[in-house]
């Protein structure tokens, strides 16, 4: 059997288990609302059940107390209603039973999926390898495909990176940020015990400005390679990373001198927390475009191999 007509087979089967696999789904839906439903029933039955129990148990005295009438007619009144919860539970307890019959064996004709999967997909790229070797527009059309694909991968790749390093310099600006809000009142020249738990929230909020720099220059440099690979632009504004220790410290010697309790250097931070988490926000966004593109193209791909005779 040549590829071509193992690919065909191979197609008839997967679409069989993708109809199963939706209509397992489907049952899964039925069985969660059977379960809920069957709950319900099972506490109307055990209300019934002790409503039985208490008339039951009844003294004469008591029953005229609790009850006017008589004492049979109430309780077979109670009996009946507990026969009928009774049937109604029996009843949706078979329904259950069934569904879950059915369910064991759509799992059972689901076991091979991943397979059957696996093995398509094989047979795909080995068409594809066929069809690369042969000459006409069905080559061309593949290689032009998989040049896109490559390249929306490298961007990819490069998205992911910036975005490690986004979140990895938010984190730290986020500390910082915490530091400098502990040090709120830090400029009070009247030294006391609470100005020494300022100062050493100042010193922590600089050591953590010097980590800060360094992965800000480095998210300048992904963000830059990623928007070179796509050929455009980029309107975040991020240049000039290096001297963010520069305006840090001029910033507090201000809050310092004027006495501004660290509200220039405090803004100064949140504004940088502001624009890693907008520019962030933007690579999180271009990620999910990309992978659509990629998606998009390997399904063309597929489609244009399985049309090819």
């Amino acid at each position: 059997m040549n590829v071509q007509k193992k690919l065909s087979k191979a197609i008839q089967d997967f679409q069989s288990l993708e109809l199963t696999k939706q209509h397992l789904a489907l049952l899964e839906e039925r069985l969660h609302d059977a379960y809920e439903k069957l709950e319900d029933l099972h506490d109307i039955l055990k209300k019934e059940y002790k409503d039985v129990q208490v008339l039951e148990q009844l003294s004469m005295r008591k029953l005229f107390q609790t009850i006017l009438g008589n004492q049979e007619k109430h309780l077979e009144k109670e009996r009946q209603e507990y026969l009928e919860a009774a049937l109604h539970y029996n009843e949706f307890n078979k329904t259950v039973e069934l569904i879950e019959y059915e369910k064991k064996i759509l799992d059972r004709k689901l076991e091979n999926y991943n397979l059957v999967k696996s093995e398509l997909n094989a047979l795909i790229r080995q068409r594809e390898r066929e069809l690369l070797k042969t000459e006409g527009t069905a080559r061309f059309q593949l290689s032009s495909i998989n040049n896109v694909i490559d390249g929306n991968l490298r961007i990819k790749r490069e998205l992911h990176e910036a975005l490690a390093v986004g979140l990895k310099v938010k984190e730290v600006l986020a500390k910082m940020e915490e530091q400098l809000k502990n040090a709120s009142n830090w400029g009070d020249w009247n030294y006391n015990q609470s100005t020494e738990k300022r100062d050493l929230s100042i010193e922590k909020a600089t050591k953590l400005s010097y980590q800060a720099k360094e992965l800000l220059i480095q998210f300048e440099k992904e963000i830059d390679d990623v928007f070179k690979k796509k050929k455009m632009s980029w309107s975040f504004d991020l240049k000039g990373s290096e001297k963010f220790n520069n305006l840090y410290f001029k910033n507090l010697i201000s809050d310092w001198v004027i006495q501004r309790k660290i509200l220039d250097t405090l803004h100064h931070t949140s504004k940088y927390v502001d624009k890693i988490t907008r520019t962030n926000t933007s690579l999180k966004v271009e990620l999910k475009q990309i992978a659509a593109s990629i998606d998009y193209l390997e399904d063309k791909k597929r489609n244009l191999i399985l049309e090819i005779n």
